[in-house]
């Protein structure tokens, strides 16, 4: 029998390692060229349906809203209960009751969009800003911040959540892509995926790849379960007798919100969490957060888009769950970084004791407000922005004429040289 000399094995190795990275290239090529939505083959989570809508505004709103479930709680309940209607708490992208009081104030329609994100933090916010108002820039961005938005003791490395892998996917984070992992670990394997990406191009596709096909397995298998499984006396048997069940992929986009309900409301108690929230205290995970912030401001200001931070408002024992002094270290940092940025910070607080204006009854636990709540909320911050806003929304909307007559005599151009 011949053997095979070293020199054949090396060249066939690099033959096929030729091959290996002319077909990821070949891959990766197809996908782009194809205009490949990484956005809609992602997992259709919280922050798909968040941007969704976003994704397709045909122009930018003149107000975005962005937060964490406290901004749930204001477009979801407090709409439901301004409109006294039910609304889609996935897709209920907006605030009418800020878009009516603005409107009313500067007499011209104000629209809004709310990227309202439960469990967001400052570092969430930032990349969320930088990869989705790049190209869709609105005349002012209202952020809803609080305390647990810079520390939260179950968040150890901001690249860990859900939304800061999508936005790394869709926009540029690479400024801060090491700031966003504390470990040696986690960096040299960013470090690491990073080359691979590089290399090899289709890598970087993988899981909008893998959740493309979890999807269609998944549908796969529903379809299988629920279709009729016959037992002795011809009766169909249901996929839940067989103890088979399908966990939860994709979200449902139409769950509704109602109306308030007074006789049905409960309140909730969530203290505990907090304290688990707070403490200990780790400086340097605040102060990482802190650097997302200024970093999310920075890009506002260079943008163009005028920066509004919100200080929203606390029920008391939520304050007492902190370590000592820290809230006055949140709001001294906060405060600071806004003046510094040039954002106008809004404080709804107004008390290191308690929340002035709000009672403990517009809490349904102790940092969400309820849907009357809500409305109180949405009225004191639309009187802050009637005075110091509107005239920042009316130079966008002529901004914004100049430009749309731009674009149609240059439309009105081409049509006629086209004619010729």
């Amino acid at each position: 029998m011949q053997s095979l000399s070293p020199h054949g094995s090396r060249d066939k190795l690099l033959l096929a390692l030729t091959l290996f990275m002319a077909l990821n290239g070949l891959l990766a090529w197809g996908l782009a060229v194809s205009n490949f939505d990484r956005f809609e083959a992602c997992h259709h989570g919280r922050i798909y349906w968040a941007l969704k809508k976003y994704q397709k505004l045909p122009a930018a709103p003149d107000v975005v809203l962005i937060g964490s479930s406290l901004l749930q709680r204001i477009t979801y309940w407090g709409e439901a209960d301004y409109l006294n209607q039910r609304v889609s708490a996935l897709q209920h992208n907006r605030c009418t009751h800020l878009e009516d009081r603005l409107s009313k104030a500067l007499g011209e329609r104000v629209s809004s969009y709310a990227i309202a994100i439960g469990g967001m933090h400052a570092s969430d916010a930032s990349v969320v800003t930088t990869a989705m108002l790049a190209k869709k820039k609105p005349a002012m961005l209202v952020y809803l911040i609080a305390p647990r938005d810079l520390f939260d003791n179950f968040l150890v490395d901001p690249a860990s959540t859900e939304t800061f892998q999508l936005m790394s996917r869709l926009g540029d984070v690479s400024d801060v892509a090491m700031a966003a992992r504390s470990s040696l670990t986690e960096k040299f394997a960013f470090a690491v995926e990073s080359t691979l990406t590089r290399v090899l191009p289709f890598y970087n596709y993988r899981k909008e790849l893998t959740t493309i096909c979890e999807r269609w397995w998944r549908t796969e298998l529903q379809e299988i379960f629920q279709a009729k499984m016959f037992i002795a006396r011809g009766r169909p048997l249901a996929a839940s007798q067989l103890g088979l069940t399908i966990p939860e992929f994709d979200l449902d986009g139409n769950i509704g919100i109602m109306p308030h309900d007074v006789n049905a409301s409960t309140k909730q108690e969530n203290r505990l969490c907090y304290l688990f929230t707070y403490q200990p205290f780790w400086p340097k995970r605040y102060y990482n957060q802190l650097m997302f912030l200024r970093r999310m401001l920075n890009f506002e200001v260079q943008n163009g888009i005028k920066p509004v931070l919100v200080n929203m408002p606390l029920r008391s024992d939520n304050l007492t769950a902190m370590v000592p002094h820290f809230y006055d270290l949140y709001f001294k940092d906060v405060s600071c970084v806004a003046r510094e940025c040039g954002a106008e910070f809004i404080d709804m607080q107004d008390d290191k004791d308690k929340a002035v204006g709000f009672t403990d009854a517009d809490f349904c636990d102790t940092v969400h407000l309820t849907g009357p709540g809500s409305i109180k909320f949405v009225d004191a911050l639309a009187d802050q922005l009637e005075r110091s806003s509107l005239s920042q929304i009316r130079r966008f909307h002529k901004s914004n004429s100049v430009s749309q007559l731009a674009q149609t005599v240059a439309n009105h151009k081409n049509c006629r040289n086209r004619c010729n």
